[in-house]
């Protein structure tokens, strides 16, 4: 059956929105609700917000009205002024309250909060849209069960946001569960993340996760994917920002910089989109061993001329591609590494230098990036925040 339904934005004087507490569920919502036969929705707001809150009101402006794809459901959110009555519990909540914009409860649906976002927009016309993400009852259980974790984000982010410009920014996340992505964004307030989407996975993914990547059921939006046990240390929460460089890079200057190597290239028109993890580099030609093993040791202790002579040499003893995807993997994971360590030096946890030993393998271009890195930005301070340029200088060796 088709259903409308009538929502009440109410603001205060201090600009705080009412919120009642549903006595059926653990969750906070906007006064309103369903409409009744023979009502117009203005007439079914003002009668949902008396029998929820013991408010009088009046009707203001309409705000939008909302659909959802999933279900033949329409609402109508409207501002709406108290002109007398009493607040009070009612039969249908236990509580109503004001809260700060930044202070909405966690288990405040999202779409709800949407709408109180909406009316603090400049008065036009009301927005007609689409409200995507789960219903309230499946989205609450997967709020209350993650959401501690998530929040914990930010308070590591609070320690660490000195560290680098990009690090006041957290991206979306994707946990992996049973083949299905759960995606958590961050609510209007820039507080706390939300319960936003599920989605199946495109492709199986392995338990222990840490990867980013833009998703496809998400906007192609770029996101942390990890399983649920990166919480379980304060070494696997790094790893999240470890990841939320990805992001970043990806959001600024990726695809620029790939299309400018040829490797790349060569890898979009085979269509391998794997390149980066599968891409057969000679990681054990002695040639390359020695050189790099040198490089290590050379950067390692800051000497600058030996660095220059050892990336001269890589680039005359590799092909193109090979140096290519050699110079990509130390900008893009030796970055993502330098900035980790710095995080890890900042909570005083062991730093990671994974891939400086021999065997070589994808990961020493980790451990080589980081430390090329640090050669650069103790010269050239403000490449730290170039990461564009930054990729150029690893790229000449200086």
């Amino acid at each position: 059956m088709f259903t409308i339904g009538a929502f009440a934005i109410i603001l205060d004087d201090a600009g705080r929105v009412l919120l009642c507490h549903r006595r059926d569920i653990n969750m906070w919502n906007l006064p309103g609700g369903g409409m009744e036969s023979g009502e117009l929705p203005t007439e079914s707001v003002i009668r949902e917000v008396k029998e929820e809150t013991g408010l009088d009101v009046a009707v203001g402006r309409l705000i939008g009205v909302y659909g959802k794809r999933d279900r033949d459901d329409v609402v109508f959110a409207f501002t709406c002024h108290v002109i007398g009555g009493q607040l009070t519990e009612t039969d249908e909540s236990d509580a109503c309250q004001y809260f700060a914009l930044d202070d909405i409860p966690l288990n405040t649906n999202p779409k709800q909060v949407e709408r109180v976002y909406d009316a603090l927009k400049p008065a036009g016309q009301p927005v007609f849209k689409l409200q995507e993400g789960p219903a309230s009852r499946e989205w609450l259980p997967v709020q209350r069960k993650y959401a501690p974790h998530l929040q914990k984000v930010f308070e590591i982010q609070a320690r660490i946001e000195t560290v680098h410009p990009l690090l006041p920014h957290v991206f979306p996340i994707a946990i992996v569960e049973n083949d299905q992505f759960l995606i958590f964004d961050v609510a209007p307030s820039g507080k706390h993340y939300t319960f936003v989407k599920q989605a199946p996975t495109p492709m199986p993914i392995p338990q222990g996760v840490r990867a980013a990547f833009p998703l496809e059921c998400y906007g192609g939006k770029p996101a942390c994917v990890v399983t649920a046990d990166v919480f379980d240390t304060l070494d696997g929460y790094v790893t999240l920002f470890h990841e939320f460089v990805h992001c970043y890079q990806y959001q600024t200057c990726e695809n620029k910089l790939k299309a400018t190597l040829n490797v790349a290239q060569q890898a979009q028109a085979a269509h391998d989109f794997m390149w980066e993890i599968t891409y057969p580099f000679p990681y054990n030609a002695p040639e390359f061993v020695e050189t790099y093993a040198a490089f290590l040791e050379a950067a390692a202790r800051q000497q600058n001329d030996l660095i220059r002579d050892c990336r001269a040499r890589l680039r005359d003893i590799l092909s193109t591609e090979n140096f290519e995807y050699m110079i990509w993997q130390e900008w893009k994971e030796g970055f993502a590494r330098y900035i980790e360590n710095r995080i890890k030096q900042c909570l005083n946890l062991s730093e990671n230098h994974g891939g400086a030993e021999q065997p070589f393998s994808r990961v020493t271009f980790y451990e080589g990036g980081a430390r090329l890195i640090a050669v650069l930005v103790n010269a050239q301070p403000e490449l730290v925040g170039d990461i564009e340029n930054l990729f150029h200088r690893i790229e000449v060796g200086s």
